[in-house]
């Protein structure tokens, strides 16, 4: 494997990106039923998988004469590396792009068994019978041209992260302006609790008198209706939030044109605290 030049590493890169990327969309669709164009980037590479077969190669090439830890050490190195992208992603962006939460022996969603075991089988895979091929191929890839298809590869795939990643930023700012906007919601709805369960202790010692104090159900009543109106009153902030969706759909198309590309292109994207908001964005898909 050490006989390969820088650029050859790039284009071997690329290749196992786009490779990724007709799998990941085939399996999607199939499982959706329906076309989903996957990924997080606009062109058709998944660098997930470009970087994940660079990782397997220099892992298991040096044991591919050894089945078991051909898999055992590519589906580790792979793991390891579907972990920490996995984890930067969501620190970066405040979304998770893949989600192994409902998998048994998941770790922190990020990585699972399931997964683990599928690089294993991708290593050998890859090793034992795909990379020969290309590894014969890349021995006629030489010449003044192939430095240059590198540098415009790699110029391209700058330009379409840089676009990628502040369309993400764009998403993650939106659902952060309408978390923001739910917990003061719900912090109002705990402090109109806190009132009511005063009032109510308020009540219980009150009874009926002639100097001027109502009917204990008199008031019981009143405060039923005002708790009443101030439900309504926070169902009516609720719907805001969601005015808010779409007065920023109308008034930044492009930017919440984005950001719902990001999720339907990636189905299993779930953040903890803005999965309903989430939702309610995929709910416009067919809008």
């Amino acid at each position: 494997m050490y006989r390969y030049s820088v650029d050859q590493w790039i284009l071997l890169f690329f290749l196992y990106s786009f490779v990724g990327y007709l799998w990941e969309v085939a399996y999607v669709s199939l499982r959706s039923r329906k076309p989903v164009n996957r990924g997080f980037l606009f062109g058709p590479i998944l660098p997930i998988y470009g970087f994940g077969a660079i990782t397997i190669l220099h892992a298991a090439l040096p044991v591919q004469n050894n089945l078991l830890l051909t898999a055992l050490l590519g589906g580790l190195a792979a793991s390891i590396l579907e972990y920490f992208t996995g984890w930067l992603m969501e620190k970066l962006f405040a979304v998770r792009y893949w989600d192994y939460s409902n998998d048994p022996g998941n770790i922190r969603g990020y990585v699972c068994p399931r997964a683990t075991f599928a690089w294993c089988v991708f290593s050998v895979l890859l090793v034992r019978w795909v990379h020969p091929y290309f590894d014969g191929a890349l021995q006629y890839v030489t010449g003044s041209w192939v430095p240059v298809l590198t540098h415009a590869l790699m110029a391209g795939i700058a330009v379409d992260t840089t676009v990628s990643a502040r369309q993400a930023l764009d998403l993650k700012a939106l659902l952060q302006e309408m978390a923001e906007e739910n917990e003061r919601l719900a912090a109002a709805m705990e402090k109109a609790e806190q009132v009511k369960g005063r009032v109510d202790a308020k009540l219980a010692s009150l009874d009926v008198n002639g100097n001027g104090v109502p009917d204990v159900k008199e008031v019981r009543d009143h405060v039923a209706e005002v708790r009443g109106r101030a439900k309504d009153h926070v169902r009516d902030r609720r719907d805001q939030v969601y005015r808010v969706i779409a007065r920023v759909r109308a008034q930044r198309p492009r930017p919440f044109a984005a950001a719902r590309r990001i999720l339907r292109n990636n189905p299993s994207a779930r953040a903890e605290r803005f999965q309903e908001l989430i939702e309610r964005l995929r709910s416009w898909e067919e809008e």
